[in-house]
């Protein structure tokens, strides 16, 4: 029986100790409680979405299951963090969180994206009870539109000279208001996953007065995936081999599905 000497002990407790260490990497995940279905969060508000889940165990949603299933199969821990959507990119360039799950394609500029989760595009939502049928930008020409700021729609309605003046918000919710309170004729929302909120009678319980112009035609189709910083090749190498499992396997599928949301990307 072959002998155990000091260093090999010592170079296999290091061993383990590391694979160990590898296998407890808590890594911090954007969420943003305001969205709608894929990520949210109960009782959520604007004023109190930062200090209503601090611990990350009250986040829900597909995405949510998603990282969490992505976290067990790769072996890292995740911890919810509460980042609004105008600040996620922001977030993951100064390293505040490791990983956010919902990112258009086109900040691959500023972080790396794995290959697309599903597609989305930009909605337009009107005061409930709006008369006119607006299908293209045209239709709202000489208006005043709300918009988020750092979405994919800003650059594109300001340079377009139709409108009257393109509002930029930090939120859904505000550009919302500004819809309900006259302020701005209509607001592009980023994601259609506020028309499926409405769907579900969410927005009713809510109070949202909303309309959505279910024949406007959509202009910036947009694959998302998930985004992690540029300096971080193996934490994305990591998901992109789980996730690429997860969709073979069908639980990418299922857990959209869940939440009454398809999946295509595209």
């Amino acid at each position: 029986m072959k002998k155990l000497t000091f260093a090999t002990v010592l170079a296999t407790a290091t061993f383990l100790a590391c694979g160990n260490a590898i296998a407890q990497q808590v890594l911090k995940v954007a969420t943003h409680p305001l969205a709608l279905r894929l990520r949210h969060c109960r009782g959520r508000r604007q004023d109190n979405y930062q200090t209503l889940d601090p611990s990350g165990t009250k986040a829900q949603g597909a995405l949510i299951d998603l990282i969490n299933a992505i976290g067990k199969d790769a072996g890292f821990q995740v911890q919810f963090v509460p980042v609004t959507v105008a600040n996620s990119v922001a977030a993951l360039t100064a390293k505040t969180v490791d990983i956010y799950a919902n990112l258009t394609l086109d900040n691959k500029d500023k972080v790396a994206i794995t290959d697309p989760l599903y597609s989305d595009t930009e909605a337009l939502l009107v005061k409930k009870g709006e008369t006119a049928d607006f299908k293209t930008w045209d239709d709202l020409k000489g208006q005043v539109v709300a918009a988020q700021t750092n979405t994919n729609v800003v650059d594109p309605l300001q340079k377009s000279g139709l409108f009257k003046e393109v509002k930029l918000y930090d939120s859904g919710p505000a550009a919302g208001q500004a819809v309900i309170d006259g302020t701005a004729k209509g607001y592009f929302s980023t994601s259609i996953d506020c028309v499926f909120d409405k769907r579900s009678g969410r927005g009713r319980r809510r109070g949202i007065a909303y309309s959505w112009q279910n024949r406007y035609q959509a202009r910036f189709p947009a694959p998302r995936g998930i985004g992690v910083n540029k300096d971080e090749a193996d934490v994305l190498a990591k998901i992109s081999a789980s996730l690429a499992k997860l969709k073979a396997n069908g639980t990418v599928q299922m857990l959209f599905a869940k939440y009454g949301r398809g999946v295509g990307a595209g």
